[in-house]
């Protein structure tokens, strides 16, 4: 059985626990056990993350999660990266993708929806992140202008990381996400129906690392990705008090 496991391809996800399981670990692995892949989880936090705060794994317990995936020898094929509290726990995640050698996608969530801090990394943490890993990152268009400061595309340009920035432009019912890959593309599909769903950029990133993962180039992986986002928006629900979220 373990030489099975060694064999088949797995996708790595680091990010908080939400009790909704509208986002998170929790959301992710329901998105990927959907679509049949094979997953294993690190957690960067823990209950009570919900739509407005968080609770941090410290950085000992964070290091030994990824010490016992190291040790199982699984092939994973993608790394993507939802929720990280802090720089320290950037640095530890960073170490093992560059002794790893894998591809990740990272959704920096500098804040939630509803404007809540969950994360105490600053711009710079991200970009020297992704700098160093190569990482394809996806953060929304508030979150790249945390990121990057007034002049997005210009920062683009002088790093060498990929990037897909959500609802760059909105207008007569269609939104454009900038695709930064070598060269910047505005990709413009009609809204998905009620955007503020707890749970919507993690769902869209975890797609990407999914397609990615499957062989897609960028451009093809973010048109899948908006396929399968329409269908998961239509599975949501409004039952507490802050945000829609997935079920």
């Amino acid at each position: 059985l373990l030489m099975k496991l060694k064999d088949n391809k797995f996708i790595l996800l680091i990010g908080g626990f939400d009790p909704t399981l509208s986002a998170g670990t929790g959301r992710d692995i329901s998105v990927l056990k959907k679509r049949k892949a094979k997953v294993l989880s690190v957690l960067t936090s823990l209950v009570p993350q919900n739509t407005c705060r968080v609770l941090k794994v410290n950085e000992e317990d964070l290091f030994s999660q990824f010490q016992a995936i190291e040790q199982e020898n699984f092939n994973i094929k993608i790394v993507k990266i939802g929720l990280v509290i802090n720089r320290e726990q950037l640095n530890i995640i960073k170490s093992f993708l560059k002794k790893w050698r894998i591809h990740s996608v990272f959704d920096p969530i500098m804040s939630s929806t509803s404007d809540s801090k969950l994360s105490e990394l600053e711009a710079n943490d991200v970009v020297d992140f992704a700098e160093a890993t190569g990482s394809l990152i996806t953060p929304n268009k508030k979150e790249a202008r945390i990121i990057f400061g007034k002049h997005v595309t210009d920062e683009l340009r002088a790093h060498r990381f990929p990037a897909i920035i959500t609802g760059w432009t909105k207008t007569n019912g269609y939104v454009g996400d900038l695709i930064y890959d070598r060269g910047i593309k505005i990709r413009r599909h009609r809204i998905l129906g009620d955007s503020d769903i707890h749970g919507l950029g993690c769902t869209f990133s975890t797609l990407i690392s999914l397609y990615i993962s499957n062989g897609y180039k960028l451009q093809d992986a973010y048109t899948q990705s908006i396929k399968e986002l329409k269908k998961e928006i239509k599975c949501s629900t409004l039952p507490g008090r802050c945000q829609r979220i997935f079920y």
